[in-house]
């Protein structure tokens, strides 16, 4: 039985991130970025797992997997040099908007991600 009639808009935002994350992998791919195959999998998991956030709002810790997802790969992404080698090269067109897009969406995923799982765990606590 879901708990909400309606998704609450942290759960919507935080996978909303997760597709913006996989357009960005998918856009520095394609533009020929070497730390990434011709077709990266990892967008498919972030598609999944936005899928899951969407449609099965029954478990209070659903949004969560949003949250570590991005949390986990925002931290790849800073701790490798390549990140901010595109970020600082605009010329490079497409590797460099697509790490934008992919930063951007990890920082709003982490973001909605602990807004959406903090009143869940809440209201399962004080529901206990």
């Amino acid at each position: 039985m879901r708990r909400h009639a309606v998704l609450p808009w942290s759960s919507k935002l935080t996978a909303i991130a997760l597709v913006g994350v996989a357009v960005g992998i998918w856009i520095q791919a394609l533009s020929g970025v070497a730390e990434y195959p011709t077709f990266p999998p990892g967008p498919v998991a972030l598609l999944a797992v936005a899928a899951v956030i969407v449609l099965v709002d029954r478990w209070w810790w659903i949004p969560m997997s949003g949250l570590l997802l991005s949390a986990l790969i925002l931290v790849g992404a800073v701790v490798r040099p390549g990140t901010a080698n595109r970020l600082s090269d605009p010329a490079a067109g497409g590797a460099f908007t697509g790490t934008l897009i992919q930063v951007l969406a990890l920082v709003l995923g982490v973001a909605a991600g602990l807004v959406a799982t903090v009143p869940n765990y809440r209201g399962r606590t004080s529901a206990a």
